[in-house]
């Protein structure tokens, strides 16, 4: 059965990422009750995470593993196992979604999301990031246009969701 509302698929009653009583209407729709998390919720979820990332990155990058380059893969990859693996592994909550109370759910069952997906939500962000190293101006440029259109999609999709949720089947829901 998938939820009348959000698509979802879903075994009970009342669908786990919008909320919404298949016997009835949603239980909101209105963005302010919704149980998808705002987008200051999501904004605190990622300081927080790039906080924490931030020891380990430095310290890569003082060390700078095989020059400038090599300190950037060890860093994406500090930050992709860290990423994917709180995901996957924490029912969808880095140590960021906790302190927002959020966490990440596949959107089409409502559960943690695969590795797949977690992998795809994160390689979405570094692949136009990497723009930016490579790009020269014109890259930091895309950059920042892309950037701006991923994390201000909250403000007109329905779900909240930005385009790398989009693009890994995600939805980042808040914890009531």
């Amino acid at each position: 059965m998938f939820c009348s509302h959000c698509g979802t698929r879903i075994a009970q009653p009342v669908c786990p990422v919008c909320g919404t009583n298949q016997a009835g209407t949603p239980a909101s729709t209105d963005r302010t009750t919704s149980r998808y998390a705002s987008w200051g919720m999501r904004v605190i979820a990622t300081v927080v995470d790039n906080l924490i990332l931030l020891a380990p990155l430095y310290l890569v990058g003082t060390f700078q593993f095989g020059g400038l380059v090599g300190a950037l893969a060890v860093g994406l990859a500090l930050q992709g196992w860290y990423l994917v693996f709180q995901q996957v592994k924490r029912n969808g909550q880095t140590i960021g979604n906790r302190a927002a109370r959020s966490r990440v759910l596949s959107a089409s069952t409502g559960l943690a999301p695969t590795t797949r997906q977690a992998v795809r939500r994160w390689a979405f962000v570094v692949l136009y990031n990497s723009l930016a190293a490579f790009g020269g101006t014109t890259g930091l440029l895309l950059v920042v246009v892309i950037a701006a259109c991923d994390y201000c999609c909250p403000f007109v999709d329905p779900q909240q969701r930005t385009l790398h949720d989009r693009f890994a089947g995600t939805v980042v829901v808040r914890l009531d």
